[in-house]
């Protein structure tokens, strides 16, 4: 089994990319980069080669956001915006990710206006002998052409915030008709979680990695998991609480993943001080004096993000947590071992 962490080619992920090389070039990941800007936009996109330099990755999924809320806007304008004007232009330009080298093309299936487009890309593939991928959910996958999913390609079913059993039924009946190899995705928390559930030092109640509902659930499954990802982690982010733009009264924090123990859970890490008095500063000292406490090896990235980059703003910090996530899947990867059954 292997892991697909997907990542958002924001500035911050490519300005930190080269602290996670080392977790990330993995046998067993795949990562799923995001473009955010067109291909042919010289000025803008040099995220994904940047990206690729710094990491050294040779193998990965890459895909234009296509899902209606996983499109955001900077500074008041659409991201990839000629390939989201509408379902045509977005095909079109999906196209174009074939040209690019050791990657597989994904192609994001969430509305039924995406469905014959989405066949003609897997017709696409298969004609040019390419490999590719489909993002979906239970709802469209059973409208997708079932002759064009075959070995060769890859379905990734995203199972949004639900768990894994939730699910079963209609994963089993997607899997008795497709022979794609199966990947799960799903979002690691809530995007409106406060961190006023974080406490310093105290285990945070987030959603695990999927590895945990694989595991539990292997043997009723009835069906055969390649892989699962998710957003690593981004949206356990050093948030604020309260105080309606107050500095006085917000204290920044955010969730820890760890894998070190039998059931992975996240460790609240929160700022005794608020942003009007040197928060993120004091959240910088908790942090590394409990990286220093449970990763004594020092080999985590985050450490030495933490000692060597300006964590003065969010980005960074978002960074951190989708870095530390990798990093956890990749050392404690017990997750490889997994076989659900054929």
């Amino acid at each position: 089994m292997f892991y697909v962490p997907i990542i958002k080619l924001k500035s911050a992920e490519i300005r930190l990319s080269s602290y996670i090389k080392n977790a990330i070039c993995n046998d067993n990941i795949i990562p799923f980069l995001e473009l955010i800007y067109e291909l042919d936009n010289t000025r803008k996109n040099t995220t994904l080669d940047t990206f690729l330099n710094n990491t050294g990755i040779r193998f990965f999924f890459v895909g234009i956001p296509h899902k209606p809320d996983v499109i955001k806007t900077d500074d008041g304008k659409k991201l990839v915006t000629k390939a989201n004007k509408n379902s045509k232009t977005y095909y079109d330009e999906s196209l174009k990710l074939f040209n690019l080298k050791t990657c597989i093309p994904v192609f994001y299936v969430y509305n039924n206006e995406d469905i014959d487009y989405c066949n003609s890309f897997l017709k696409y593939a298969k004609d040019h002998n390419k490999m590719a991928a489909v993002i979906t959910t239970t709802n469209y996958a059973s409208s997708i052409n079932q002759s064009l999913l075959s070995t060769n390609t890859y379905l990734l079913i995203d199972i949004g915030k639900d768990g894994l059993g939730a699910k079963r039924i209609s994963l089993k009946s997607i899997c008795s008709t497709f022979d794609s190899n199966l990947i799960i995705i799903r979002e690691s928390r809530g995007i409106n979680t406060m961190n006023t559930i974080i406490k310093n030092g105290k285990p945070v109640q987030l959603n695990e990695d999927l590895s945990g509902d694989i595991k539990r659930l292997k043997n009723v499954l009835g069906f055969k998991i390649s892989g699962f990802g998710d957003y690593c982690g981004y949206k356990n982010v050093a948030t604020l609480e309260g105080g309606g733009g107050n500095r006085g009264k917000m204290f920044p924090a955010w969730a820890m993943y760890r894998r070190d123990e039998i059931i992975p859970y996240y460790l609240g890490i929160k700022s005794s001080k608020p942003l009007s008095d040197d928060g993120f500063n004091e959240l910088i000292k908790l942090s590394i004096d409990c990286f220093k406490k449970i990763d004594p090896s020092l080999d985590n990235p985050c450490i030495s993000i933490l000692m060597h980059e300006n964590m003065g703003n969010y980005g960074p910090w978002n960074v951190l947590t989708e870095w530390n996530y990798i990093y956890q899947m990749s050392k404690y990867d017990d997750w490889v071992k997994i076989k659900t059954l054929d």
